[in-house]
Parts: structure tokens; sequence; C-alpha cells
């Protein structure tokens, strides 16, 4: 079971992880957001859980859900809790809206934002319709863009991932 810590009140994980009750009690999590359309959560009396049916496609609008999701996150973080953000595998719909979270509540730009939920857990991918809708929130949020989409080797994705797409080329 893999949970990644984002701060003091927010982890994310995968579906499996996010079944595990014994786990989630030890962690003390008194809230989970499931960004999924069918994967199962556990359910406690002490844990509210909150569903965010979105599938983790490039055509999907994430992004009229991330304000939902991160006053979610801020209003249990308020009350002392924890949440627990899991879509199926922990990479793409669950980062969207921690790095969503960490935007708006931590004041930090997309690129910052990203880098800190990354440190969580390296693995993180958003796909590019969600980037797209990061990006749009970034603008509405700080009126301005510090992550834009690259082309190396005629492959487009964000910024962010400059150096690591660079190095690879190198090999």
């Amino acid at each position: 079971m893999a949970y990644y810590r984002v701060n003091d009140h927010l982890y994310f994980s995968n579906a499996v992880s996010a079944r595990d009750l014994d786990k989630l009690l030890y962690l003390k999590i008194t809230c989970i957001i499931n960004a999924t359309q069918r994967q199962q959560s556990a359910q406690h009396p002490s844990i509210d859980f909150h569903r965010i049916s979105v599938a983790d496609s490039p055509q999907e609008d994430i992004l009229k859900h991330l304000d939902r999701a991160t006053n979610i996150i801020h209003e249990t973080a308020r009350k002392n809790g924890r949440t627990l953000v899991h879509c199926k595998s922990g990479v793409s719909r669950a980062a969207t809206i921690c790095i969503a979270y960490v935007m708006k509540y931590q004041n930090l730009s997309l690129r910052e934002a990203h880098d800190v939920v990354r440190k969580a857990r390296w693995a993180i991918r958003p796909n590019d319709g969600f980037w797209e809708q990061l990006l749009t929130y970034e603008k509405r949020l700080r009126h301005t863009n510090s992550v834009e989409f690259i082309t190396i080797r005629s492959l487009r994705l964000p910024s962010v991932y400059r150096q690591e797409y660079s190095n690879m080329n190198q090999l």
C-alpha cells in the first residue's frame, strides 16, 4: 500500500490503498475524495466521503470540479482533519486535484505546486488535457502562467518535464 503525503493534512494514493481501512485510520484520514467513476473506497463513520466522478481522459472536464475539491480539502484541514485524494493509479486525477489545492491554498504557481506534489510521488503525470485545465486554473488564480507546452522531438509536453525529456534524448 502506498500513500503519498503532500503536507500534514493532504495525502493521495491509488484505489487499492484507499480501501485499506486500517491504514486510513492509522493515518487519521477524516475525508476521502474519490476521483474515479467506479473505484471503491473504504467506508467508515469517522470518514467523510466525496466522489468526483471523472475519467482519466484528456477530454474530461476536471476543471469544473477543482474548486469543490480544493474547498473540501481546505475545510477538512481547517477542522484539523486529513484528506486522502485517490484515483485508480494515483498518477493523474488525484495528482491534478492535489496540484490545484497547493496552487489555491498555498498560493504557489503551477510549476511550484507541481514540484511540491512531485516531491511526494515522483511518478505523477496528469494527462495533457488536465495540464491544459491546470493552466486555465492557474491563470484564473494568478493571472499568469508558469508552465507552457513545449515540443521536444515532436513530443508535446508541459515545460516542467523539459529537463527530464532532454536528458532522455541524450541517451
